[in-house]
């Protein structure tokens, strides 16, 4: 077993083609060398491989899941912590970032900057909001990705601003309100609320919405984004989310009202000011930097 085939292993189950509504995981392919060997060496299945159940993680397959992801980052947090005493320029540049990359369009402008910069050694992590921000109190990331309302302001860092957003209600578009230019939540306070997974960062951002706004909270219901937006479609109530997830889905249907007052939700990449920058950190910043210009107050 190596760390190399776990990490293969923890990306089949974190990849977003197959999660599923019950919490398994479904891999469209289970025959990766890395996953035989790690079935060969454990003599047991971690995906079936059989009927509609073909790569969803059996219950080996969750177990070793559970194990690999302490292990695995544990690795990378000693590796971090030695590089730190290499030379700055030579020393690998860790990124740690809650899961909206792609939701902001931000995964092809970080690949398209590795592409065309060889020479740098920059590793993004994705982790949920604690975690990054546990990361730079102990200096183990260069920089962060994650939105300013979640940032701790205790934290030594430098912001810039990568995209904007806010909080909107999603509604279908035979709600009476469908076509208000915005909405005070007030209004909805005798509807369903849809929030997605208590395990995502959407969902604490919403929550916190109905309660300082007063609303009960008694008829909330909770599910993966596709449910949410379902349960929308077919009138049972509307949905808190970001005004962006709905343009990143685009379902039929739907439509995204700003709340009033607004809930600034904005994207932002922050720097360690206790670690000393190089040449990658500098070639990063310039080029959102560029990209912020662009991006509306």
């Amino acid at each position: 077993m190596t760390i190399e085939q776990l990490e293969t292993f923890i990306n089949a189950c974190k990849s977003d083609s197959f999660a599923t509504p019950a919490g398994f995981h479904r891999y469209t392919s289970s025959a990766h060398e890395d996953i035989l060997a790690l079935e060969k060496e454990f003599d047991t299945i971690l995906f079936l491989r059989e009927g509609k159940k073909t790569g969803v993680l059996t219950e080996a397959g969750m177990t070793l899941y559970r194990e690999a992801l302490p292990l695995v980052r544990q690795y990378y947090r000693t590796m971090r912590m030695m590089d730190l005493h290499r030379m700055h320029e030579d020393r690998t540049v860790v990124i740690g970032t809650i899961p909206i990359l792609r939701q902001y369009r931000l995964t092809q402008l970080f690949k398209r900057f590795d592409e065309e910069h060889e020479g740098f050694n920059i590793r993004f992590e994705e982790v949920d909001n604690r975690m990054l921000m546990d990361g730079m109190r102990d200096n183990y990331y260069d920089a962060i990705i994650t939105r300013k309302t979640m940032l701790d302001p205790s934290l030594p860092v430098n912001i810039y601003p990568l995209a904007s957003d806010e909080m909107a209600v999603i509604l279908s578009d035979s709600h009476p309100l469908a076509y208000e230019p915005s909405i005070n939540i007030r209004k909805l306070k005798n509807e369903d609320f849809y929030l997605t997974d208590p395990i995502t960062t959407s969902y604490g951002l919403s929550w916190k919405v109905l309660v300082d706004n007063h609303i009960s909270t008694e008829h909330v219901h909770t599910g993966s984004t596709d449910d949410v937006f379902e349960a929308v479609q077919q009138g049972k109530g509307v949905a808190l989310m970001s005004i962006s997830s709905l343009s990143f889905m685009k379902m039929p249907g739907l439509l995204a009202v700003p709340l009033r007052p607004r809930v600034p939700l904005a994207v932002v990449f922050c720097t360690n000011k206790n670690l000393q920058k190089c040449a990658a950190m500098d070639e990063l910043i310039d080029m959102i930097e560029k990209r912020s210009k662009t991006i509306p107050a």
